[in-house]
C-alpha cells in the first residue's frame, strides 16, 4: 500500500472511488473519481509460511482508555461520539463500555488475517462538480479522501475487560495473556500454557468481534477464555475456507494529481484532521464517561432506597428530584461534546483553539457526587 492511506472498518455500502470523510467515517459523493477496470490491481499475500498465501498477525494490547481501543480498531472517536457513544465492533454488536470503564484491566487479544488487497495501479482522474465554489463546500460533498482499495482476509479480536479485588492477580493475567500470543506468533498457533488457570479466577466480561472466517463458535455458547483462544488458534484456517473484506483503503484527495492540478485553480484545499481527531480522542473517552454517569442515575433512579450518598462535600441527595436534575446537566455536558464534534469538522485547523475554548465540566467533578450502592 501507498504511504499516507488510512484504513477504516470495511461495510458493504463502500464503492472504489466513492468520496468519504475520513473524521466521522461517513460516506459522500458517489465517483468522486473516474476509475477504469484495467487500473484496478488484485494481489495475492506473500507466502505466509507452511505454503500458505496468507499474512497472519497475532497480537495483544493492554489499553486504557476507550479511545485506546477504537484507535485500535480504526473506528472514529468522531464518529462514535456522533453515534451516541456505541462502538459497533464486527459481528458481535457493541462494546460494553460501562464495563470498559469499570475495568482494572482491559486487554485486547487479535489475529489479523490478509489474503489479498484490492488497490488502484495508477492516479485515477478525479470528477470534479463545477458549482464546488470554495473549500468547505468541498468537504461536504466530497469529503478529505476516496476510497481507493480494500483489504480481503480475516480479522479475530477478543475484548478482555477484567477487575482484581485485591489486586493480586493483574500482573499473573497480563503475563498469562503475554504468553499466549508470544507463543501464536512464534509458532503460527495458540497454545494454552498452565497460566491459563490464572485468567479463569478473575471477575471479566469478553467481547468478541470477528470478520471472515463464517460462524467460528456455536452461537448458543457463551465466550469464555479458553474457547476466545481456540477460536483465535482456528481463526486463520477459517479464513482460508471462508474470506471477507475487512477494511477499506482510503487515499487522500492531496495525493491525487488531477485533484492537486484541479484545487489549484479553484483554490480548494482539503483540511487536514490529524489535530481534530486527538482532541476527538479526548472528547471521546470524557463522553463515555459520562454516559457511564447516566446509567449510575438511572439505576439509582429504579431502586432510590439502594443507594446512600457519597462523601463529596457537594454530594448529590438521593432523591428522585436530585437525581433527575444531574441526569440533566450530564446530558446537557454529552451534548457539549457532540457539538463540539461538529465544530472540529468543520474547522479542523483550528481544533486546539475549540479544543481550548470548550466549556466541558470534567467528568471526575460528577464521579464524586454521584449516590453509591449500599453494600448488601
Amino acid at each position: 500500500m501507498m504511504a499516507g492511506v488510512l484504513l477504516i472498518p470495511y461495510n458493504d455500502a463502500l464503492r472504489l472511488g466513492d468520496g468519504y470523510n475520513s473524521f466521522l467515517q461517513v460516506p459522500c459523493i458517489n465517483n468522486a473519481i473516474s476509475i477504469p477496470p484495467e487500473a484496478v490491481a488484485r494481489r495475492q499475500s506473500g507466502n505466509g509460511g507452511n505454503g500458505s498465501q496468507q499474512v497472519v498477525e497475532y497480537s495483544s494490547q493492554f489499553v486504557e482508555n476507550i479511545s485506546d481501543f477504537t484507535k485500535i480498531m480504526n473506528i472514529s472517536a468522531a464518529s462514535t461520539i456522533k453515534n451516541g457513544g456505541d462502538v459497533v465492533v464486527g459481528h458481535s454488536g457493541t462494546l460494553d463500555e460501562a464495563k470498559f470503564v469499570e475495568g482494572d484491566l482491559k486487554a485486547i487479544v487479535s489475529v489479523n488475517v490478509i489474503n489479498q488487497t484490492t488497490e488502484l495501479v495508477e492516479s485515477p482522474a478525479f470528477e470534479p462538480l463545477e458549482e464546488v465554489r470554495d473549500s468547505r463546500e468541498f468537504l461536504q460533498i466530497y469529503g478529505d479522501c476516496y476510497v481507493s482499495g480494500f483489504i480481503e482476509g480475516g480479522e479475530f479480536t477478543g475484548f478482555l475487560s477484567a477487575n482484581f479485588p485485591d489486586g493480586s492477580a493483574k500482573v499473573e493475567v497480563e503475563n498469562a495473556i503475554k504468553s499466549i500470543v508470544q507463543s501464536a506468533a512464534a509458532q503460527g498457533k495458540v497454545s494454552l500454557p498452565s497460566s491459563i488457570s490464572a485468567l479463569s479466577k478473575i471477575d471479566n466480561t469478553i467481547t468478541v468481534a470477528w470478520s471472515g472466517g463464517g460462524q467460528i463458535k456455536d452461537p448458543r455458547e457463551e465466550w469464555t477464555l479458553d474457547s476466545v483462544f481456540q477460536a483465535a488458534a482456528n481463526f486463520p484456517s477459517r479464513v482460508t475456507k471462508c474470506p471477507q473484506r475487512t477494511y477499506a483503503i482510503l487515499t487522500p484527495y492531496s495525493s491525487n494529481q488531477s485533484f492537486v492540478k484541479w484545487a489549484a485553480k479553484k483554490n480548494i484545499k482539503v483540511p487536514h484532521f490529524e489535530a481534530a481527531k486527538v482532541e476527538a480522542n479526548k472528547l471521546l473517552d470524557m463522553y463515555m464517561e459520562y454516559k457511564n454517569h447516566v446509567k449510575r442515575v438511572q439505576a439509582a433512579l429504579a431502586e432510590t432506597w439502594s443507594y446512600s450518598k457519597s462523601d463529596a462535600k457537594d454530594a448529590l441527595e438521593v432523591s428522585i428530584q436530585a437525581l433527575l436534575e444531574a441526569r440533566t446537566k450530564i446530558k446537557a455536558e454529552m451534548r457539549k461534546i457532540a457539538q463540539i464534534v461538529d465544530k472540529l469538522n468543520d474547522e479542523p485547523e483550528q481544533a486546539e483553539e475549540i479544543a481550548r475554548r470548550a466549556r466541558i465540566t470534567p467528568p471526575g467533578v460528577w464521579s464524586a457526587r454521584l449516590p453509591i450502592l449500599k453494600s448488601s
